[in-house]
């Protein structure tokens, strides 16, 4: 091992020389001296290696020997890094003459939160006033103890032996005494195999210790050796290290022991309701064949993910019959994963897809491992293969999650490293992965806001972290500790990711990971989470989504309880009606015959600021809960990586037991680049947008919020800058090119516009402040919004919604039709196809039914949980007056993206050819010159395939069509091509000409062309050809065009993005939003001026609705309510 290096004789030396080393007057650098063939960047599974660095990461620092002439000399130091990072050191020495100077690597400007930075050192540069006469980089100051594995386990009686190397870091000799630190209350004394030695300079030394475990530590009980290395008797450069020595635990205990395996089986033959999760857990083991890995040439990861649910179903049909059957399979598995040649100790990537799957596919790995351990059907060299496995992973994680950051992908790594720890009882590791750098517990105390949710305001995520902490802590239990109800101190900066000296976090993408919305306890718990999302459940169980998630059940997650792990801890009533309204029992962690019990917030109003939620419900007396009206605001924090565009936003509309929007409505997966192009973007939202650009995230603030009886009120407000989102979405890996994230996701995008750089957002406003007032009454929503800017912008309020019906207003003409909202290549709205244009005079609605059930249409979209019947809504435009409307086809994912090439030829000649990636845009245009006497005219397509996350080759669907086909003759004459009883060669002809592959119509970039001629090949191993004979047609020029049919078959429930225009410095809208399942309540609507709308109801009632106070901080809601003339009641909303 290198403890030492002599950096200006081993790296390479840029500087001015001097008798005795260099002048630092004039700057020294020095290089990494890479090999000759040195690659740089190479994988080690989902992390990174590079050759052509120094990993210096835990080392000690440099010693410096350094000359000065003046009384005062600065020097700095920056270190310089493989993926072109800097830091800087500076030093200030005082007195002329000789200093030897120790700089540590935590004296450089970089928080100890990214200690790995230091894992790709290639450079050093020095500068000062001063003469530099050695710098060495050394481990440990004097010394350097290494220990390999520093948790063990035994049995009473038995003894531990670990075995440290003590290195010399220094060119002399040094005596080393090592010497037990004691606090007083130990009660292991480890024999030491020599207490004090002599080291040559750069010398090393192997010690063991030998620990004897004894009868009166309890099974899973551990204690901590404390070792202290002493050089030449200074103290002060003593290196430590610590040991922590377990009495063997029995397994299984992760999940439950022995005896609760048991009783869980006995609660399945007892109670019906396990059956059916407990017969899926047996057929899924019973059907799971265990195979090998495939090699390494093949495919560098050992298995596809799924896999993990398998061996889950083996191990816990073990656990549950006891029948070694099942075992065996969970052992076979495990013994292909440790297999040297093919599996992970040579592969390192155990999953198919990125490190967050690998991280639960670890803890899918452990926790059968823990419940099949004494099942016999392992020998001791495969427990070992399995260790050195596990230890693969940690050692790998170690240095990956020091790094500064948090999210959930990191506890899912982070937990299956602490159960791989638990496994092969290293209480070391595991306490290493809960309290250490990086680990659980700062991943809980700088991630989890105030307000108990994730900091990523994603539900699904927020559900699935709570699954991990609850597990962490429960898994803990039978080692003497408590997290379950454990308060940790928050801090009480702004960014999520650590950041140095307070600054601000890099901004990248427009993603934003600052707590917004303020503290209001010192301190969170894992009970947060568990109780942040109940007061916005509905009467399903329901929870609306934000950000990456669509609507959701808090179930357990990847075979990990949520709440019922949480009520057998913390036996809250309220968690009662979660459990009661899963789907089904879970047989491993579910309770049986759970007493009826009500949520005391199924019928509140409620908000949370941190993640900025704001939710109303109607409070009409005597109606059933699912019948009133729920809706709801977003605000607050943005989510970082995951967060969404959509301050103010109308989040959630839900009644029935249906829901008309989430933010995942339309979804293209996160490695598309739709997915920072479009998907999270404002334009996809419901909200208004400002001069079709993005908003920015900033803090935002709730202004107002009332609950009463006749109306419920919320508001909130941001002052934000827009501009175009990241161009091309965001940048997945180094040096990746937009064209080849196109070629990846098979979707062309148009040429980059000059000045276009992939993944930044560009064109910003000045900031512009925007706020909306919400009102729920009995009946319908109202809207009141307020936009304002320093200088004109066009203002669109839009709604994202299904299945389109009807427009009408007092006046109403239709414009025109375009192929998409905005041919600006910048744009999100280019995305936006088939768009119908409007100018409406007076009050205008649009109608829009979305069905569920039987006769649902969720092709493209995503929508959970929804109760059979219809959702209607009607959008009543109240103000402004005279707007310009769009309706457009919003660009939902039907799995349409081709990889494609095409070629004209006459007469076997190649008159012109392309290729794109064939999907909601892209298309080829042709134009050719006959001349005369050509004969034949052959059109050929050639399908390519498409590529999923294992890279195998996958068949697109099919969808190409030539939209035009057709010669123009020497008189003029159009004669299309499918009129000219054309040869097909490989054509599939589908549903015929001018329909798709599902019977609707054929649209290519928002255009309709109901001549299309099909041309998807039967076979795509080859070309599908149309040939037409054209010798007698006097034809002089051919003109084509092929592209993609995105949206197959009906459009009737296609998801429509309806905006409302104006345009000036100041934006004002008011808008009803009545959701109905039959017939609405609503008869008319008008609005006396931007602050006052009057609502006709069919009952004879009229509502006059007036927001005082719009532009001011603080706002107020009034209703009243009349009938003939007669004031019925009057309410006015207010306060915060």
């Amino acid at each position: 091992m290198i403890v030492q290096i002599d950096l200006l004789k081993e790296w390479k030396t840029e500087g001015t020389i001097t008798a005795n080393g260099f002048n630092l007057q004039d700057n020294l650098l020095l290089r990494f001296p890479a090999a000759a063939d040195a690659v740089g960047w190479y994988p080690i599974g989902f992390e990174r290696g590079n050759d052509s660095a120094l990993d210096v990461m835990d080392w000690y620092g440099i010693l410096l020997n350094v000359f000065t002439v003046e009384d005062s000399a600065e020097i700095s130091i920056h270190a310089h890094f493989a993926d072109n990072r800097t830091l800087q050191a500076k030093l200030s020495i005082a007195g002329a003459g000789h200093h030897e100077v120790r700089v540590r690597l935590g004296d450089f400007d970089v928080e100890a939160a990214q200690a790995n930075i230091w894992r790709f050192l290639d450079g050093l540069e020095f500068q000062g006033n001063a003469e530099l006469r050695s710098a060495k980089m050394v481990r440990g100051e004097k010394l350097f103890v290494h220990a390999g594995i520093r948790g063990k386990s035994g049995e009473a009686g038995e003894s531990v032996v670990y075995t440290m190397t003590v290195y010399n870091c220094t060119d002399s000799h040094q005596l080393v005494s090592v010497k037990q630190k004691y606090n007083g209350w130990e009660s292991l004394h480890p024999q030491l195999s020599s207490k004090e030695f002599v080291l040559e300079p750069f010398g090393c030394k192997e010690v063991t210790a030998d620990i004897q475990v004894h009868e009166t530590m309890v099974p899973g009980g551990h204690e901590t050796t404390v070792l202290a290395f002493v050089p030449n008797g200074d103290g002060g450069s003593a290196s430590q290290i610590e040991l922590k020595t377990m009495r063997c635990l029995p397994h299984p205990y992760i999940y439950w022991n022995k005896e609760q395996w048991a009783e869980r089986r006995v609660m399945i033959d007892r109670h019906d309701e396990f059956k059916p999760g407990y017969e899926r857990i047996l057929a899924d083991a019973d059907a799971w064949v265990v195979r090998p890995p495939v090699p390494v040439e093949e495919r560098d990861y050992c298995y596809d993910t799924y896999e993990e649910h398998y061996i889950m179903s083996a191990a816990y049909a073990y656990a549950l019959t006891r029948e070694k059957r099942y075992a065996e399979k969970v052992a076979q598995f495990l013994r292909y994963f440790i297999d040297e040649e093919n599996g992970y100790p040579r592969k390192k990537k155990g999953c198919s897809q990125s490190y967050v799957q690998e991280g639960h596919f670890f803890q899918h790995l452990a926790i059968p491992y823990d419940i099949i351990y004494n099942a016999g059907v392992l020998t001791p060299e495969e427990h070992r293969g399995v260790e050195k496995s596990f230890r693969i992973y940690m050692d790998i994680l170690d240095h990956h999650i020091r790094r500064g950051h948090i999210s959930n992908w990191l506890i899912s790594e982070i937990t299956g490293a602490f159960y791989c720890a638990l496994a092969i009882q290293d209480m070391e590791r595991a306490l290493r992965f809960v309290f250490g750098p990086g680990g659980s517990i700062e991943q809980l105390r700088y991630g989890l806001f105030n307000d108990g949710w994730w900091h990523e305001c994603s539900v699904s995520y927020n559900t699935w972290v709570s699954s991990m902490y609850i597990h962490t802590a429960h898994a803990l239990l039978p080692f003497g500790m408590n997290l379950l109800h454990t308060h940790f101190q928050i801090p009480f900066n702004h960014e999520v990711n650590s950041t140095y000296g307070g600054r601000d976090a890099e901004l990248r993408f427009g993603m934003y990971n600052k707590k917004w919305g303020g503290n209001r306890k010192s301190y969170i718990c894992i009970k947060d989470m568990f109780d942040a999302t109940l007061p916005f459940l509905d009467d399903r169980g329901v929870l609306f989504g934000m950000n990456d998630s669509n609507e959701r059940k808090l179930e357990g997650v990847h075979f990990g309880a949520t709440y019922n792990l949480a009520y057998k801890y913390y036996k809250d009533s309220e968690y009662i009606p979660v459990m009661r309204m899963d789907q089904e029992t879970d047989p491993i962690f579910g309770y049986a015959n759970l007493p009826e019990s009500e949520s005391s917030y199924a019928r509140k109003n409620a908000y949370a600021d941190n993640v900025g939620i704001a939710m109303l419900r109607s409070q009409t007396p005597g109606r059933e809960q699912r019948q009133q009206i729920q809706a709801v605001l977003r605000y607050g924090s943005h989510g970082y990586a995951h967060g969404h565009f959509d301050r103010t936003e109308l989040l959630s509309v839900m009644r029935y037991g249906r829901s008309f929007y989430n933010p995942e409505h339309v979804w293209w997966g996160y490695g598309h680049f739709m997915y920072k192009f479009y998907v999270q973007n404002s334009m996809t939202k419901n909200m208004i947008v400002v001069d079709g650009k993005v908003q920015v995230p900033a803090d935002s603030v709730r202004s107002l919020f009332y609950s009463g009886k006749a109306i419920q009120a919320a508001a909130v407000e941001t002052t934000a800058t827009w501009a175009y989102p990241p161009y091309g979405g965001m940048i997945y890996r180094d040096n990746e090119t937009l064209e080849e994230r196109c070629a990846m996701n098979a979707s062309s995008l148009p040429e980059a516009p000059d000045g276009a750089k992939y993944g930044e957002l560009s064109a910003f406003t000045e900031p512009v402040r925007q706020k909306r007032v919400m009102g729920v009454t009995d009946d319908f929503i109202v809207l009141f919004d307020f936009v304002r800017g320093e200088q004109e912008h066009q203002y669109d309020c839009l709604f994202q919604i299904k299945g389109f019906k009807e427009l009408k207003a007092d006046q109403l003409v239709e414009r025109k039709h375009t192929s998409q909202w905005s041919d600006n290549p910048l744009s999100d709205a280019q995305f936006i196809t088939d768009c119908r244009w409007y100018e409406a005079q007076g009050t205008s609605v649009a109608r829009f039914e979305t069905i569920f059930g039987a006769d649902e249409d969720l092709r493209g979209t995503r929508s959970a949980y929804n109760i059979p019947g219809s959702l209607k809504m009607d959008i009543h435009t109240a103000w402004p007056r005279h707007t310009e409307q769009i309706l457009g086809r919003a660009a939902e994912n039907h799995g349409i993206t081709i990889p494609m090439d095409y070629a004209i030829e006459v007469d076997g000649k190649v008159m012109a050819e392309g290729g794109f990636g064939a999907w909601i845009l892209g298309e080829g245009k042709v134009q050719i010159e006959l001349g005369e006497h050509v004969n034949t005219l052959t059109l050929r397509v050639k399908n390519h395939p498409v590529y999923n996350e294992q890279k195998y080759p996958e068949r697109t669907k099919q969808g190409l069509f030539w939209g035009e086909a057709y010669m123009i003759t020497e008189d003029g004459a159009k004669l299309w091509i499918s009129e000219l009883s054309p040869e097909y060669e490989n054509v599939d002809a589908g549903c015929g000409i001018g329909k798709d592959y599902e019977g609707g119509r054929v649209t290519i970039v928002g255009h309709e062309y109901p001549r299309a001629i099909p041309t998807s090949p039967v076979d795509h191993e080859q070309e599908a050809i149309i040939r037409v004979n054209i010798a007698h047609l006097r034809a002089v020029r051919f003109v084509g065009l092929i592209g993609a049919d995105a949206f197959p078959g009906d459009e009737a429930q296609r998801r429509m993005t309806y905006g409302i225009r104006s345009r000036g410095r100041i934006g004002r809208f008011i808008t009803i939003v009545e959701p109905h399942e039959t017939t609405g309540m609503i008869e008319s609507v008008h609005a006396a001026d931007e602050n006052t709308v009057t609502v006709e109801l069919r009952d004879g009632r009229t509502q006059i609705i007036t927001v005082q106070q719009m532009e001011l901080d603080s706002n107020c809601l009034l209703l009243q309510e009349y009938r003939n003339g007669i004031l019925l009641r009057e309410e006015l909303a207010s306060g915060n």
